[in-house]
């Protein structure tokens, strides 16, 4: 069989002029498929709140001959509706994607609400699906009738049902009687080991994560307040925004943080890249994460992490040169930071043990396997 496909990626989000890094590890995905010699075509449904439209001038945009991308305003607080809506003109671009492009060999999706035009090709093409699922409200019961019958839906017609870790493949197998196999996220070559000039910080701990209340921001300020009492020339940098930005604002405030705590707003890669290179330490302080892609990017910068002990995180940190999992409250994650901070790491051997694991060689060879067997 030859090993080079066709593939058509139907991703959940995908970068759009409204977001520049939504789903950028579906599209570091996609760029290594095509540097391996793969056919790799794309098609995009963003649902867009009403205040996003004014950043795009026009709704339908095809970047290039395999890349079509739909940018269509959001019914608000009807997701059944919205979800309805992106299937029926989802299938309808895959039709567009066909005429211009050919018909792929196997469509990927990514998150099992993008599935339903895999399912109609399915059955009008004969195209077979696989699917990786990255959701982390299935772990949490957060899932609503309606979108655990079209989950079931999504994972019962696919070919080969994947999860980016073994955690939520174990989760999945319990919900839905169906065989998961694991493949976890890429990391994007962007992440490496960097010669960079010295921070405007000054020392500091990193974390990048949406101020939203499942990344617990609450708990990482709360432990950097007793990290900074026994350490005064450590600062504390948050990449990310959110709701909560205002509420976790006043608590730095409150804690009389304020010249120690940075909030940087939204970044992109190569900016966050520089800061895991300029910082001493990566926290994540989660009450949940499926996979945690922010983690395998510090890791390939050389960049030790502590993070909580939820999900598939300790699947990531499963060697000490990566650095810890902690307990869930804020004294234990402080001492954690503490003792993290006291043991020395090889920046470059850290990056290449984490890159052996999480980089695009490994991730190839896995999907590669996957597609073999369906085709």
């Amino acid at each position: 069989m030859n090993d080079k496909k066709h593939i058509l990626v139907l991703p959940v989000n995908y970068p759009n002029p409204a977001n520049s890094v939504a789903g950028t590890f579906f599209q570091s995905q996609v760029n290594s498929l095509r540097e391996f010699g793969h056919t790799v075509g794309i098609v995009s449904f963003c649902l867009l709140r009403i205040s996003e439209l004014k950043h795009i001038s026009y709704l339908d945009q095809l970047e290039t001959k395999n890349e079509i991308q739909l940018c269509f305003p959001a019914v608000p607080k009807v997701q059944s509706l919205n979800h309805k809506i992106r299937t029926q003109l989802t299938t309808r671009l895959i039709k567009r994607y066909i005429k211009v492009c050919g018909k792929p060999d196997v469509i990927h999706v990514h998150v099992y609400s993008a599935a339903g035009a895999a399912i109609w090709a399915k059955e009008k093409y004969d195209i077979p699906y696989v699917i990786t699922e990255h959701y982390s409200h299935f772990a949490n019961n957060q899932i609503t009738r309606y979108f655990h019958k079209v989950a079931c839906s999504a994972f019962k017609n696919a070919n080969a049902c994947l999860a980016v870790s073994k955690s939520l493949c174990n989760t999945l197998e319990e919900m839905f009687h169906l065989n998961f196999q694991c493949i976890p996220n890429i990391v994007g070559p962007e992440f490496q080991v960097l010669n960079v000039s010295e921070s405007d910080y000054g020392k500091f701990i990193l974390n990048v994560a949406s101020l939203v209340p499942i990344k617990n921001h609450e708990r990482l300020i709360n432990a950097f307040s007793i990290v900074a009492k026994s350490n005064n020339q450590l600062n504390l940098v948050i990449v990310g925004d959110g709701p909560l930005r205002e509420q976790l604002d006043n608590l730095v405030k409150s804690l009389g943080l304020s010249d120690r705590v940075y909030f940087l707003g939204t970044q992109n890669k190569a900016k966050i890249a520089t800061l895991m290179n300029q910082a001493e330490l990566f926290c994540l302080s989660s009450d949940y994460e499926t996979f945690g892609v922010v983690l395998i990017e510090a890791l390939a910068c050389g960049l030790p992490v502590v993070a909580t002990n939820v999900g598939g995180i300790p699947e990531i940190i499963s060697d000490s040169e990566f650095g810890c999992v902690a307990k869930a409250d804020h004294e234990t994650f402080a001492k954690s930071i503490i003792e993290q901070l006291n043991h020395r790491t090889q920046k470059v051997k850290v990056s290449c043990k984490s890159k052996s694991y999480y980089g695009s060689i490994a991730f190839l060879s896995r999907l590669n396997q996957i597609l073999n067997s369906v085709l």
